[in-house]
């Protein structure tokens, strides 16, 4: 068992970072800042995203897998972080810090975390194959969902129904509101499933070891399409959020490749070479920008211009791979989770001023009709 000391380190900041200068910001938020004129950027964009994070936390026994997700933010400002079979929650606001649970079995590990898009609830997968959904607010386990065969390493929330990828191939969609909650059984991956992203209009996209994307549409058991242009497993997936029928895909380190598909007509339309494992994907809510997360051998984030593949910024500070990404509800700060046992927090979008009577973007409802 971890000594209190050891605990006391979940989460904590790596170093006391410097004093911020005086800008009007929340000195109680951000606590590192860095002035734009000390920032290099190689881009002729008209923008310059600062090259230090806002702040580093400590994620002591992160698990270094390229197969699981480790790390969501919610709609409510949560961080939740899996460090080996422990679940904790850092909140934002005030930089507190709340283990959530823990999984039983003493080689267990959490393998896949996901919030609901409201926010109150955390979907957890596990090394025994089970997915448990808990109550955020009030640290309650509200159900425990067997079937799996094996690991669970990623999981998505359309509304209320949360689909589960485990190492069999087997995808589950699960209807987290009734008792008989296995709804549907999509079985097409001949590896282990470790991307999953439900898009906005219903569409569910899964990656797998197998080197496949398969793209699927609500109530069938065949996929719509299957992409098998990438050469090693397929854990970065990402939905455009502005281009519905556009689709972002990354491939491991024998690959490198992001490809762009049209998933109206199942072509791919971009391609580029990452020059790295692709590890995760960020689209830019509001602009034509996209970032990657990578693992070997760069361990850097890059953003790009679409579809020019102009290389905005490269950022650069994780001495292990990249093993997740999660953007803020601010939709400004994007948190990577490093193997070097660090969470980094990027300011690397720009703000939009909300328009007149604009829904916040993480509360936007998303159901399956």
């Amino acid at each position: 068992a971890a000594s209190e000391l050891d605990k006391a380190k979940v989460l904590s900041f790596k170093a006391k970072p410097p004093q911020p200068e005086a800008s009007g910001l929340d000195t109680a938020r951000v606590l590192y800042s860095v002035s734009a004129n000390a920032v290099s950027s190689k881009s002729r964009a008209a923008r310059v995203v600062p090259s230090q994070p806002l702040k580093v936390l400590d994620a002591p026994d992160i698990s270094d897998n390229f197969y699981c997700r480790v790390v969501d933010w919610s709609a409510l400002d949560v961080v939740s972080v899996a460090l080996g079979g422990t679940v904790y929650m850092w909140r934002a606001s005030d930089g507190s810090t709340t283990e959530l649970c823990s999984v039983p079995g003493e080689n267990n590990q959490v393998t896949a975390i996901r919030w609901t898009q409201e926010g109150g609830h955390l979907a957890v997968g596990s090394e025994d194959s089970a997915v448990e959904l808990w109550d955020a607010e009030q640290s309650r386990q509200l159900r425990s969902m067997k079937g799996h065969g094996d690991r669970v390493g990623a999981l998505s929330w359309c509304g209320p129904i949360l689909a589960s990828g485990s190492r069999t191939g087997e995808v589950r969609l699960h209807d987290v509101r009734i008792r008989e909650h296995l709804v549907r059984k999509l079985v097409a991956h001949d590896g282990e499933v470790c991307g999953l992203e439900w898009s906005d209009g219903g569409k569910l996209a899964s990656g797998g070891n197998d080197n496949v994307v398969h793209v699927w549409e609500q109530g069938s058991d065949v996929p719509r399409w299957s992409f098998r242009e990438h050469r090693a497993a397929v854990k970065a997936i990402a939905w455009c959020p502005w281009n519905h029928g556009l689709l972002a895909t990354g491939g491991g380190t024998a690959d490198r490749q992001i490809h762009f598909w049209n998933v109206t007509t199942g072509t791919c339309i971009n391609s580029i070479d990452s020059g790295s494992q692709v590890c995760g994907l960020v689209w830019n809510p509001h602009d034509r920008e996209i970032v990657s997360g990578h693992g070997y051998m760069n361990h850097e984030l890059n953003v790009w211009k679409y579809p020019s593949f102009q290389r905005v910024a490269t950022l650069t500070g994780h001495k292990g791979r990249v093993l997740g990404m999660a953007l803020a509800p601010d939709e400004t700060t994007l948190l990577s989770a490093g193997a070097d046992e660090a969470l980094r927090f990027w300011k690397i979008f720009e703000s939009r001023p909300k328009q007149h009577g604009e829904v916040e973007a993480g509360m936007r409802p998303k159901t399956i009709r």
